[in-house]
């Protein structure tokens, strides 16, 4: 129920064209594929990355600059209060 709640309150937020940053993981964001075709893009955070020994490969810090399709900002916290009220 809580991640369903999350997951929605999230869509939300990428359908109006907001990132969430969850602090401690990353900011979830969206590629904008055509007019209509939005896919979720995650850019983990360096915290996140060091505590499960994962590397960011400096390729996809060129595809990031590059790519106009990319949309990580404005950023929006998790609003809790609010999702608590659409559960």
């Amino acid at each position: 129920m809580v991640w369903n709640t999350f997951v929605k309150w999230s869509q939300s937020q990428i359908e109006v064209g907001r990132a969430v940053n969850m602090q401690g993981f990353g900011t979830i964001g969206y590629q904008q594929i055509r007019d209509n075709v939005r896919i979720l893009y995650v850019k983990l955070s360096e915290t996140f990355q060091g505590q499960h020994y994962l590397v960011y490969k400096p390729e996809m810090a060129e595809l990031e600059k590059e790519a106009k399709n990319l949309v990580m900002e404005p950023l929006t916290k998790p609003n809790f209060a609010t999702m608590a009220k659409t559960a």
